[in-house]
């Protein structure tokens, strides 16, 4: 397999929002895992553009931790509130018992709508559990990254974590505040202290990416963020922005994206009290396709049930007749008109 087949691609169009790379993750994560690492890749995009049934999910998302210590503007789940719930680290060796039977599990994901690093204690149990375990060893953490303290630094580059994703939105303290409520010079000087940690060890891992979702406060700070975090990271990604349809209606500033999900065939998402959905759409949308609990059925009963088979067919033939839940989330989906 040719490691270029998943490469990003590094772009200047001031309109787009592809990822720019400063350092390839597929040359870091193929280099490290060899024909494992590109297994994997090559299954998961069979997986989405053939719909192809596997027997088990190729990838886990898991809410480690239903909370979070940022009041984001866009934020949709804060507006059912956080039940502080951590997930047990009892139930994820229970899991990984269970995935590690099937050669094509291969990543998991800490953390997807809430905070991982809300209880640090609590994180570092349970990242310290994956060094028992062959598989996942693709294994990603979502942060704000406000929380992201000397401390946790050093457990992370400890552990087997080899992607950290972390939220920053814009290169400027007022921007910042506006639409995340935190704390930028903590953040700035957190993720600058990785970095450097990362230098002085001499390591690859973890790739860091920084995200930001484009919105009408930040649309004209591409090319300043990318100034300014450049060095700080191996990848920085532009992301559209998820909003209730009826919102994004009343707002000319966005227009509708459209895309196919193909995450049934590929994932499974599961909360902090160990229910389990398709995908990590955002709680508002998600909570009529529950498939079941991890605490009394296992992942392979659930990613073979009939609910799952059932929603797989529905989205392939894109008729939505029993989960229309899929199609609210579909048209959720936009982006911000940003002037050429």
């Amino acid at each position: 397999m040719n490691k270029q087949s998943f490469t990003y691609n590094l772009t200047k169009d001031k309109t787009s929002l592809q990822s720019v790379v400063i350092n390839e993750p597929t040359v870091i994560l193929s280099n490290e895992f060899g024909d494992k690492y590109l297994n994997y890749r090559q299954t998961w995009m069979d997986a989405a553009r053939k719909n192809l049934k596997l027997s088990f999910p190729i990838h886990l998302d898991i809410e480690i931790c239903d909370a979070c210590n940022l009041d984001c503007k866009f934020c949709l789940e804060k507006q059912r509130g956080w039940s502080k719930e951590r997930f047990s680290s009892h139930l994820l060796k229970k899991i990984l018992h269970e995935a590690n039977n099937f050669d094509h599990f291969s990543s998991i994901n800490l953390s997807y709508n809430a905070e991982a690093l809300y209880d640090k204690n609590h994180f570092v149990e349970i990242i310290k559990l994956f060094d028992f375990f062959e598989r996942p060893f693709d294994i990603f953490v979502h942060t704000n990254g406000v929380n992201l303290d000397q401390s946790i630094t050093h457990e992370i580059l400890n552990s087997k974590i080899t992607n950290l994703c972390v939220s920053v939105d814009t290169f400027k303290k007022s921007t910042y505040e506006i639409l995340r409520s935190g704390n930028f010079e903590k953040l700035t000087e957190n993720i600058k202290y990785l970095y450097k940690q990362k230098a002085i060890l001499n390591i690859d891992f973890p790739i860091v990416r920084l995200s930001c979702i484009v919105n009408e406060f930040n649309h004209d700070e591409r090319d300043d963020i990318i100034s300014y975090w450049k060095q700080y990271a191996d990848i920085i990604e532009f992301q559209n922005l998820a909003l209730p349809f009826e919102t994004a209606q009343k707002n000319p500033k966005y227009y509708r994206s459209s895309f196919k999900c193909n995450d049934p065939w590929k994932r499974l998402t599961i909360q902090s009290n160990g229910d389990v959905y398709p995908c990590c759409a955002f709680s508002i949308f998600n909570r009529n396709l529950l498939l079941g609990n991890i605490i009394d059925r296992t992942i392979y009963e659930i990613w073979n049930g009939q609910k799952l088979n059932d929603l797989r067919k529905e989205i392939s033939s894109g008729k939505y007749t029993k989960f229309s839940t899929c199609k609210d989330c579909q048209n959720s989906q936009y982006k911000y008109k940003v002037e050429k």
